[in-house]
């Protein structure tokens, strides 16, 4: 919660803008970690973001295409055989890289790809893997919500939306990025 606060309720457009001075400020900040590189590559990615926007694409729909906008189910059997990085996680790091985007190294990348369920590394024993398995199977590939590229930068990095707790009680968020289910609809 730290963090949202911290970077202006994840608004790209405004982190975008922080200047030195501001970066400075968050080097203050105890609600975060306060080092300074990984401060700057925060406003650098919200930089990237941006010029992505400006180029018709989405964060979402770049980073899904890393895995053809269907996620990867894997069939391992135990957490030993699930490796720390795989061809596609160092594809997109070097990609992001390329574009600017900083601390996205194949290791962060492939951990982003797990956490979003671009790729299902559940051991089959899981309870969870069946469950993810056939979300991954009924998909049809990535399809987004918002087809129109050429709206400004703050439609196509972030909208509206509800956002439920574990009870199932709703809260509305704003400015936030899209959540992969927002976007991958199987």
């Amino acid at each position: 919660e730290g963090y949202r606060l911290a970077f202006d309720e994840f608004d790209v457009e405004k982190v975008a803008g922080y200047d030195d001075a501001r970066a400075e400020e968050l080097r203050n900040d105890e609600r975060i970690i306060r080092n300074r590189a990984k401060i700057r590559a925060f406003i650098n990615n919200a930089r990237a973001v941006l010029q992505l926007a400006e180029e018709g694409l989405s964060l979402d729909e770049y980073l899904w295409s890393f895995v053809g906008g269907k996620p990867i189910v894997n069939s391992w059997q135990s957490m030993s055989e699930i490796p720390p990085e795989t061809e596609r996680s160092v594809e997109m790091s070097k990609a992001l890289k390329k574009r600017g985007f900083g601390f996205v190294g194949p290791t962060i990348c492939y951990a982003f790809m797990q956490a979003v369920g671009m790729v299902n590394d559940h051991e089959m024993s899981c309870f969870r893997y069946k469950p993810c398995a056939a979300l991954a199977k009924r998909s049809t590939g990535l399809r987004l919500q918002h087809l129109d590229f050429r709206r400004t930068a703050v439609d196509t990095v972030r909208s509206p939306r509800k956002n439920h707790n574990e009870r199932g009680d709703s809260n509305e968020r704003t400015n936030q990025f899209r959540p992969a289910e927002d976007v991958f609809l199987g």
